[in-house]
């Protein structure tokens, strides 16, 4: 489809849409919210059904590259900004979600702007504050329901401390699975990072952070 508006002063310009465009954007849209957003969705939605969301929009981004591709052919005589619109948006959308290290940026987005008050639970931690408000204790360590101004910084309102003879871990949830499925940020009092079984946890990636700070992730 081919628009074409009149503004103030006689001047004609040229709008081009179609429905493969629209399609296409949409795509790259729903892909970055997906991508922004993961941890969100997987606990909302479970480590089982996020997958089956994000491969949902892997079969669509396919599906708008046929698309695309009908459109270049059926529009090729109306001039290259329409012909090719549709696949420039679908290259675009595959490159981002290749390359673009999404969860390394939204991971150290989180830590840097939820520094200070995640830093404020760790001093109220290591000074006894929180010890009242402890849920359960257990073979992963202490779980402490965080005061609800505080709820944002782990999820489920939860951290976990745990115990060594001269040290104190505490965890962060960013995602909270299901046993030691399990992934945040942990701060530790003499600066080592996380061990295995740590936590009751099984660790596959532990990243550093800031001095005493380590990011942390944890499977089955």
């Amino acid at each position: 489809m081919v628009r074409v508006a009149v503004v103030p002063g006689g001047k004609y310009y040229r709008f081009v849409s179609s429905r493969a465009l629209t399609f296409a954007i949409c795509i790259l849209g729903a892909e970055i919210i997906v991508n922004v957003f993961r941890w969100p969705l997987v606990n909302v939605f479970t480590v089982f059904l996020e997958p089956i969301l994000e491969d949902g929009l892997w079969i669509a981004l396919l599906g708008s590259f046929v698309w695309s591709i009908v459109h270049l052919i059926r529009a090729r005589k109306r001039g290259p900004q329409l012909m090719l619109a549709p696949m420039a948006v679908n290259v675009l959308t595959l490159l981002m979600v290749l390359y673009v290290p999404f969860d390394f940026i939204t991971t150290q987005l989180d830590f840097d702007i939820n520094y200070s008050a995640r830093m404020a639970v760790v001093r109220e931690v290591s000074a006894g504050k929180l010890d009242g408000r402890i849920r359960v204790s257990g073979g992963r360590g202490d779980f402490i329901v965080l005061p609800l101004r505080q709820s944002y910084l782990s999820t489920g309102g939860e951290i976990m401390r745990w115990r060594r003879p001269n040290a104190q871990l505490i965890f962060f949830f960013d995602f909270r699975g299901i046993l030691s499925s399990f992934a945040g940020f942990v701060y530790s009092t003499d600066g080592t990072p996380p061990r295995q079984d740590d936590f009751g946890g099984n660790f596959v990636e532990i990243e550093h952070l800031r001095e005493n700070w380590f990011y942390a992730s944890s499977r089955n």
